[in-house]
């Protein structure tokens, strides 16, 4: 669970950037815990009432992948309140973080990560998010 002052704190500079980018990143997603603080920030910090902006949701543990269908319901469900200040755009799949906390060891072709990858983007397409795939990160 995100620890709700530090958070704010933390958010609450870099938020003037988000804005003009429309877009706001809500790393480690684990529950609609998560969602109704990042909710309840960007109202607190930009107000309601004004278009929404874009929310793309990092799926980076084990836990965040068996519970990912739930995530994206209650994003959805939090996005139509009426004034709502967010609207879930995409997932992304964080592969770097997911297979250190299923303790995988990475490998050229990516085959420990395959089962999440197609997770990710079957969630995403059956919630109508864009799906992000991971970073290739093997180049010269």
């Amino acid at each position: 669970l995100l620890d709700s002052l530090l958070q704010e704190k933390m958010l609450a500079p870099k938020f003037h950037q988000m804005i003009s980018l429309m877009y706001v990143p809500l790393p480690k997603v684990g529950g609609r815990e998560e969602l109704e603080f990042m909710w309840n920030v960007t109202e607190k910090l930009v107000g309601r009432g004004r278009e929404q902006m874009g929310l793309i949701m990092f799926i980076e543990t084990a836990r965040s992948l068996i519970d990912i269908d739930q995530i994206c319901k209650s994003a959805w469900d939090l996005a139509r309140q009426p004034g709502s200040p967010l609207c879930p755009v995409a997932l992304v799949f964080g592969s770097d973080d997911f297979a250190a906390d299923i303790g995988a060891t990475r490998t050229k072709e990516n085959v420990e990560l395959l089962l999440a990858r197609q997770v990710v983007v079957t969630a995403a397409k059956a919630h109508r998010l864009q799906a992000i795939d991971c970073v290739y990160i093997d180049y010269k």
